[in-house]
């Protein structure tokens, strides 16, 4: 998520924000904790947030969750965002690259697996490659089972068909789900 700029102008170029601390590098934070906050009171499954590359972009983590679940518990904290947002005086957008320039996209990264991938030798795909578009973090090659990242999906996807597509292509084995 990214919302507006300092009324300064631009900021920076890209690079130390990510995870950043301090009043220069962590725009927004008060609105994000908020979120955060809102989001546990409602019963959305948020696990953690984190600034990103480009001034003012955020990242939130909503799971684990199961099944359609996912998407509902997705759909939950992009709307308490927004009325936060509101709140704040802040237009926010979920568009993929919502500013133009050499700034880092925004994407809506889907971890998932099923149980035969938690079991031993469940997976053996793409280690560690943050420019893949699927992506098995480290440890799961090293433990061979866990999850993979489908870095795919841009942060305006709709959610169900997210998971729809997820579960028909890996559980089903569908070749040509749409």
């Amino acid at each position: 998520m990214a919302f507006r700029w300092p009324k300064g102008g631009y900021p920076q170029p890209q690079g130390p924000y990510c995870c950043g601390i301090g009043a220069c590098l962590a725009l927004g934070r008060d609105l994000v904790e908020v979120h955060y906050k809102v989001c546990l009171y409602a019963g959305v499954n948020i696990g953690g947030t984190n600034a990103e590359a480009m001034p003012v972009q955020w990242e939130y983590q909503v799971g684990r969750s199961e099944g359609i679940d996912a998407a509902d518990q997705h759909w939950m904290s992009r709307y308490l965002l927004l009325r936060i947002a509101e709140e704040y005086g802040v237009r926010m957008s979920f568009h993929p690259k919502s500013i133009a320039g050499d700034w880092n996209g925004v994407g809506c990264h889907t971890n998932f697996s099923t149980l035969a991938m938690r079991e031993p030798n469940g997976i053996d795909y793409g280690v560690a490659n943050r420019g893949s578009s699927i992506r098995i973090p480290r440890q799961c090659d090293e433990k061979r089972c866990g999850y993979f990242e489908d870095r795919r999906p841009a942060s305006n996807c709709d959610p169900y068909c997210v998971t729809n597509l997820l579960v028909r292509t890996v559980c089903l084995n569908e070749k040509d789900a749409k």
